[in-house]
């Protein structure tokens, strides 16, 4: 009985988990996969990445697209070297991520849900009204959720303990 009641737990901690994802998605792009042989050694590429939970390519136009396990952030730079020990070149990588709104130095930045990751925003140049709208980070209230994609443009900073830094493409308040 008392097993049953562990796996059962270790079940609903493990779905909890995964509904409160951090990391919802991840897109890389690769250049030179040319065929299905090809898609596939890519796919098995990034599957060994740590934090990888499931991976499909796509070819039209090819990424993989990789699901990471428990919502984990899983360093970019990570992806595109499996991508380019496999054969292949590595390109752009984007994100969806959960969390609250939070800052940064002054700028608008997402904590991720129980880590201690927090992601710069960045809005386009041609877009600059994306963040705008915003609200403002609150001071000891409640934290607002949003989610957000966007491309991976390097660190908030020179230096690379610095936070990772997203060009935002879409950005949504959640209403909980």
């Amino acid at each position: 009985m008392q097993i049953r009641t562990l796996v059962l737990s270790l079940g609903l901690a493990t779905l909890a988990a995964a509904a409160n994802a951090q990391v919802k998605a991840m897109t890389v792009r690769a250049g030179g996969v040319l065929c299905l042989s090809c898609a596939h050694r890519l796919e098995k590429a990034v599957q060994r990445v740590e934090r990888v939970e499931k991976v499909k390519v796509e070819m039209e136009p090819v990424r993989a697209e990789v699901t990471p396990r428990s919502g984990a952030w899983i360093d970019p730079e990570r992806l595109r070297s499996a991508i380019k020990n496999a054969g292949f070149q590595p390109g752009d990588v984007r994100y969806t991520i959960r969390g609250v709104l939070a800052a940064w130095h002054g700028q608008p930045a997402v904590q991720l849900a129980g880590t201690d990751q927090m992601v710069v925003l960045l809005a386009p140049r041609d877009r600059a009204e994306l963040l705008a709208t915003l609200p403002p980070t609150p001071a000891g209230g409640a934290a607002q959720a949003v989610e957000v994609e966007g491309l991976f443009v390097g660190h908030a900073a020179k230096d690379p303990a610095s936070p990772a830094a997203l060009r935002v493409e879409r950005v949504q308040v959640i209403r909980e």
